[in-house]
């Protein structure tokens, strides 16, 4: 018997909503809202919806995770498709050039582990630590392979995972860890 690939989206804006909030991850609402996804935005640090609507969940825990592993320095400034940030987190690095040595600083290594693999898997977390179908930000772009993306971060083997680990975030499924993904360690990057 196949399983079902039906996602169930009741409540789920409202719960991904109300743990963003928690986390100090302002939403505001503007109906005419485009961003780099259709009906979420990221603008300066903050997310913004065309609506409440449970439809528009898959696209914000997904944006919501690309502001969560942004380092704290950085993430004020986020807009757009953060490529604003590739200028000063080049700026940071040029005023700190060992910060990557023995003793690296966090924030060079979260500068490292903030890209899209790493949000990928934030959001699957995500997704599973407020109890909705841990699909559903899946169930929009990856030009049609999100499902299949999907099940490759529930391993606990995909790389995004891997980011989140050397970034501190989460452990690695293996080795008997405490808090191994999904679990997070802490949800918002240095």
């Amino acid at each position: 018997m196949a399983r079902s690939r039906r996602i169930d989206i009741t409540g789920a804006f409202a719960r991904s909503a109300a743990f963003l909030s928690e986390l100090g991850i302002t939403i505001s609402l503007d109906p005419t809202v485009k961003g780099f996804l259709r009906n979420v935005a990221i603008d300066g640090g903050a997310l913004v919806v065309a609506s409440y609507d449970d439809d528009v969940s898959s696209e914000l825990l997904h944006e919501a995770g690309h502001l969560a592993v942004i380092p704290s320095v950085f993430r004020g400034e986020a807009s757009g498709d953060l490529s604003n940030l590739a200028p000063l987190m080049d700026d940071w690095f040029a005023a700190r050039p060992r910060a990557l040595e023995l003793n690296e600083d966090p924030i060079a290594r979260g500068i490292l582990q903030c890209g899209e693999c790493e949000a990928v898997a934030w959001s699957y977390a995500a997704a599973h630590a407020i109890g909705i179908d841990t699909r559903i930000p899946f169930r929009r772009g990856f030009e049609g392979t999100g499902l299949a993306l999907h099940d490759q971060v529930a391993s606990g083997y995909y790389f995004g995972v891997h980011g989140l680990a050397a970034g501190g975030m989460t452990e690695l499924p293996r080795f008997q860890a405490r808090t191994p993904f999904p679990a997070m360690k802490r949800w918002l990057q240095v």
